[in-house]
């Protein structure tokens, strides 16, 4: 049986389906493990998959109401910082970096979201020290 959820624009985010939960586009939740998009990706972060989604629902809903010309780019780059961040520990702390700085360069409008994010327990307790740079540049203390 399959079950979905729908965002603003009518999307599905979170579809329930045998093997797994479907989060945004390329990633696949088992319980709390999740699989990134090239499926060799499995972490266990703690948290349920919609928690899990849900720190990334505002970012998501800023790109939603991105100028067109910048939208499927923002996406995409939104995707890949989630596939990434559900890699936990074993994230690359350089490309989550060069993730963020993409998107505030299309969206400036998220780097508080972004900041706020990356403060929340789950998201910060992997941060590496590029990833600290960048979110430091970005925050209210820069």
């Amino acid at each position: 049986m399959s079950n979905s959820r729908e965002n603003s624009q009518g999307e599905s985010n979170i579809s329930h389906q045998e093997g797994g939960i479907n989060i945004g586009r390329d990633l696949i939740a088992h319980g709390a493990n999740l699989i990134g998009r090239d499926g060799s990706i499995v972490q266990n972060l703690g948290v349920s998959p919609d928690e899990y989604y849900s720190l990334f629902k505002p970012l998501f809903d800023m790109v939603s109401q991105a100028p067109t010309e910048v939208k499927e780019q923002a996406k995409e780059k939104v995707e890949m910082l989630l596939d990434e961040t559900s890699k936990g520990e074993k994230a690359d702390d350089g490309k989550m970096a060069s993730i963020i700085n993409g998107i505030v360069e299309l969206i400036p409008g998220a780097i508080g979201t972004i900041v706020s994010m990356f403060a929340s327990p789950i998201l910060g307790s992997f941060v590496g020290p590029v990833t600290k740079i960048v979110l430091q540049k970005l925050g209210p203390n820069k």
